[in-house]
């Protein structure tokens, strides 16, 4: 029995544009809420469909372009999520109140010159709320605008003069701009506020260090370490300093510590090695190295530098 003939494949019918603005900001509003509502039930997929749908019916709706790169950007879809913001932002007369959500994304995004002009808009539209001058200040601080970033800070703050993350965040641009000692009076107002943040003392403790003033330095690791004991990173630092401070004695304590909660980090092992070697502990010393090395090869030639360990190579 023969086969059939296969039919003719019709051509696909586009469906024409709506002539009418009005139309096609009615449709266009239609598909919005048809994504809203498949957002709702979890069908990302099929909500970023929706919106993009709409942006092609009205590309000048701002707010579609907006929908849509939120969307993408929940899914995954990140190439797509910036393209629809960048659109977003710049249709700013019709995008709706969701600009903080907005300038989130786009930071996340790496956007962050879009994302000072979305929280721009959050704060002349809304100037009392204070997420809005908070966020402005990350983004210009990211963006390597300090001046600008301390200025929305310091707006936070007049809304909020107890917020110590401004204080925090404010120290951030002085320690980036290696202004030490105002560094250190912000993050003196950040723990008065916030006591058990250890960030904070970590920093501090980072600009004594870079003052010289090294045992103030292992006074504020040493807070840390009563908020969180199982910081090796922290026990680290605090063995570094006493290592610059000429005890090695202590230094290897406080580097046993870390190498006692995190054995698989190859620096520890390489800096107890150190203050090993200069107690003259050489079989201790040398089991350490090795054990460095193997865990990372690249430190070998960083260890044949090293005055202290150069010997135990050859």
């Amino acid at each position: 029995m023969g086969r059939s003939i296969h039919q003719p494949i019709p051509f696909a019918r586009i469906a024409p544009r709506p002539s009418s603005r009005s139309e096609r900001r009615r449709q266009a509003t239609e598909w919005i809420r048809s994504g809203a509502e498949l957002q709702a039930s979890g069908e990302a997929a099929r909500a970023v469909e929706s919106f993009e749908r709409a942006a092609e019916i009205d590309p000048t709706l701002g707010v579609a372009w907006q929908k849509l790169g939120l969307a993408a950007d929940a899914a995954g879809d990140a190439d797509r999520a910036r393209a629809a913001l960048r659109k977003a932002v710049a249709l700013t007369d019709e995008a709706d109140d969701g600009w903080l959500e907005m300038g989130n994304a786009l930071v996340g995004l790496g956007e962050t010159g879009l994302a000072v002009r979305a929280y721009r808009n959050v704060t002349r539209e809304q100037p009392t709320d204070i997420r809005g001058w908070f966020n402005l200040g990350y983004a210009l601080c990211q963006s390597g605008r300090r001046e600008e970033a301390r200025g929305a800070y310091r707006e936070a703050l007049r809304l909020n003069p107890a917020d110590g993350a401004c204080w925090y965040n404010i120290g951030n641009t002085y320690l980036d701009g290696g202004e030490w000692e105002r560094a250190a009076a912000c993050y003196h107002e950040a723990v008065s506020l916030e006591p058990t943040d250890t960030d904070v003392w970590i920093n501090l403790a980072t600009t004594r260090v870079m003052q010289g003033r090294l045992l103030e330095a292992v006074n504020c690791y040493l807070r840390c370490l009563e908020i969180d004991s199982r910081s090796a990173s922290t026990w680290n630092a605090v063995g570094a300093i006493w290592a610059r401070l000429g005890d090695d004695r202590q230094a290897v304590e406080c580097f046993r510590a870390a190498v006692r909660i995190d054995e698989e980090t190859a620096t520890y092992l390489l800096n107890r090695a150190m203050a090993y070697a200069r107690l003259g502990a050489r079989d201790d010393a040398a089991a350490d190295l090795d054990r460095a090395l193997e865990l990372n090869p690249l430190l070998h030639e960083l260890a044949a530098e090293l005055p202290a360990l150069r010997d135990l190579l050859s």
